[in-house]
């Protein structure tokens, strides 16, 4: 069963059919050299973009979640050959690298350890993922969370006061209450009242009604929601939040160690 309410069957079938050629058109143009030099690493940013979609996309068909799970690793080989020499960071006044991403790289990475924290991906995964983290020198909170949750390495750290990525900051601040009830009241505002505005802010909502639309679910809900264990009963039935990531999740570690 589709499990986005905004667009039917046939609609995310033509997206990922779309975006599959897509990729595999640029993926033959790179093995066959076509594709000049200077090239190689915005076609790859790209490719890795339209797999994260593709998988976003699957996920509002209704694919078994277990299905997902392949789906990760071209993903992460393509973000790891791509994301070099800070080239995702964004760039601040008089041409500054910042220790931040870009907007789309953030959107990107963040979907992709959500989703893959939910997904009980292994932690192969996410030590890759946060060595490209920690080589940028990058430090956000919401990623700090998520790979500190998966890995007993992790050690979480505080953004910097000069972090100038002001997005989620309910959430954000979720992850730093004592109490779970607090915790609680800040994801359902987070997902009833900022998800949609901060997703205008940052000029990446994807609008139901576009050919390219392939989902709005806000996923880092959904994993902080796992990560704290809080109870979501008092939003558990908002169209962005994607419920039935958290029961997988509840479900495959019941009885295991985290």
């Amino acid at each position: 069963m589709v499990r986005d309410i905004h667009r039917n069957k046939e609609h995310f079938l033509s997206y990922i059919k779309s975006r599959t050629e897509s990729y595999e058109e640029r993926a033959r143009k790179l093995n066959q050299g076509e594709i000049k030099p200077d090239r190689i690493i915005p076609v790859k940013q790209n490719m890795a973009a339209n797999l994260i979609h593709i998988l976003v996309s699957k996920y509002s068909l209704g694919i078994p979640i277990d299905e997902l799970v392949d789906d990760f690793n071209p993903i992460l080989n393509l973000i790891e050959e791509s994301w070099v020499h800070g080239s995702r960071k964004l760039i601040g006044p008089k041409h500054k690298v910042l220790n931040q991403y870009n907007i789309d790289a953030h959107v990107q990475l963040l979907t992709i350890l959500s989703i893959g924290f939910l997904c009980v991906i292994s932690k192969d995964f996410f030590i890759r993922l946060g060595k490209i983290i920690n080589d940028d020198n990058v430090i956000d909170i919401l990623f700090e969370c998520i790979l500190a949750s998966k890995l007993n390495s992790w050690k979480m750290r505080q953004e910097d006061d000069d972090y100038t990525f002001k997005l989620y900051s309910n959430l954000k601040k979720a992850i730093l209450q004592s109490e779970k009830e607090e915790a609680e009241k800040l994801v359902k505002i987070f997902l009833e009242r900022d998800w949609i505005k901060e997703q205008k802010k940052a000029q990446m909502l994807i609008e139901p009604n576009k050919s390219w639309y392939h989902g709005a679910w806000s996923f880092e809900s959904a994993a902080i929601v796992a990560i704290l264990d809080l109870d979501d009963s008092s939003f558990r039935d908002n169209q962005y939040y994607p419920k039935d990531l958290v029961d997988y999740y509840r479900s495959t570690l019941k009885g295991s160690p985290r």
